[in-house]
């Protein structure tokens, strides 16, 4: 919070799990602060927050290639009964791009991936596509729980629309950028 003579102003939040706490122990925490769920309502980013992507991308012109890298998550929900989750990313280019999962992070909810997937398209023809990344829960012997997803193309906003742009306005560079995630395009399989 910011306070100042006119009220109070929210510069951004950031979730800390304290499961690993010891009595008596000092820890410190170096976290990323992220806008609050509320302020993205208002900066016409999606919602409502289900957790959070880092994500790398970056087009690599002698290979005619986008490589997307999911390298872990953060904050995510609890939806397994023990408290926890069992995630694992979808990345779908579209159109026609093909599609790629990560592996199954187990009994966590801040997933270290570490992976990359290459999609060969032309640069001119990126602005054509959409990145599409979903987020799931693995559950054994029914179908796996959505998290949320975000997209990343010329018709996203803010920082999902700079991230974007970055990858092919700067090609043969890796950007990385931590995107919130939100529950709002589940309709279409991945």
């Amino acid at each position: 919070m910011d306070e100042d003579r006119y009220g109070h102003d929210v510069l951004g939040e950031t979730l800390v799990m304290l499961d690993g706490l010891v009595d008596g122990r000092r820890q410190q925490y170096s976290r990323l602060l992220l806008p609050s769920p509320a302020a993205v309502l208002l900066d016409s980013e999606p919602a409502p927050f289900r957790g959070r992507l880092l994500l790398s991308l970056k087009y690599v012109t002698t290979r005619h290639t986008l490589v997307v890298g999911v390298m872990r998550c953060a904050d995510l929900p609890a939806l397994d009964a023990g408290g926890l989750a069992d995630p694992f990313v979808k990345v779908h280019l579209t159109p026609g791009g093909g599609k790629h999962k990560t592996a199954v992070q187990r009994k966590t909810l801040n997933p270290e991936f570490n992976e990359e997937f290459s999609f060969c398209c032309r640069r001119t023809d990126l602005p054509r596509h959409t990145l599409d990344i979903r987020v799931y829960d693995k559950d054994i012997g029914r179908s796996n729980d959505y998290i949320g997803g975000l997209k990343l193309s010329i018709d996203s906003h803010g920082e999902r629309l700079r991230h974007w742009f970055d990858a092919l306005k700067y090609p043969d560079t890796r950007h990385d950028r931590w995107h919130l995630i939100s529950a709002e395009h589940q309709s279409a399989a991945v």
